[in-house]
């Protein structure tokens, strides 16, 4: 899969943000919202700064403003895997495995049989666990879904988690341009070029 041209203002890539759906670095996907986004000192003559940049294909990216549904079947797919369902409810993963036996064996006592009902008893479990997932719907949903589960519903824990079962990030927008938080900016974001100007329209600040 072939990685994707992007822009990120200098201040950005080496400084993560916590966002109401993420934690990670901001990108753009035009190299203007990119220099607007960059950051100089008042009544200084410092120059704008930002790199052009690969990041991961959009397909393994969620959408916020998208349904569920409506992602990336690669997106899904990692969502609805047995990896990442066993994570998220873990909980009653655990339970369901200590009730196993009792209830295998309350079924037949043959051991052939018994493999095939425990292998059928997780199917439906994580069947069903999809099946909760996919009632969310929207995107949002789906983030907070999985905030509210995290220890403290820490944002910055289902950033981890997206990105460990093969998410990226998530694209949404923001002042009329189409951006992405990128969760793992060390591993995801391969830098091309600096790109240095003085722009009479930048974004001040104090600091």
């Amino acid at each position: 899969m072939e990685n994707q041209k992007a822009f990120i203002a200098t201040t950005n890539y080496i400084r993560k943000v916590k966002l109401p759906f993420g934690v990670g670095v901001i990108t753009s996907f035009t190299e203007e919202d990119a220099m607007n986004l960059t950051i100089r000192r008042r009544h200084l003559e410092t120059r704008n700064e930002w790199f052009d940049i690969e990041i991961p294909d959009r397909n393994t990216f969620l959408n916020l403003d998208n349904l569920l549904e409506e992602n990336p079947q690669e997106c899904l797919n990692s969502l609805f895997s047995t990896k990442a369902l066993s994570f998220l409810f873990y909980d009653e993963g655990q339970k369901l495995f200590k009730q196993m036996p009792e209830l295998i064996e309350s079924k037949t006592s043959v051991q052939e049989e018994k493999n095939i009902l425990a292998q059928k008893e997780l199917k439906n479990f994580y069947d069903s666990k999809a099946e909760e997932l996919r009632k969310l719907v929207s995107t949002c949903s789906l983030i907070q879904f999985i905030t509210e589960k995290a220890r403290g519903n820490d944002m910055a824990i289902t950033s981890s988690f997206l990105s460990m079962i093969g998410i990226n990030g998530i694209i949404y927008s923001e002042d009329d341009n189409e951006r992405a938080l990128i969760f793992d900016a060390k591993n995801q974001i391969i830098i091309k070029n600096l790109n240095s100007k003085v722009l009479e329209n930048s974004r001040f600040t104090d600091r």
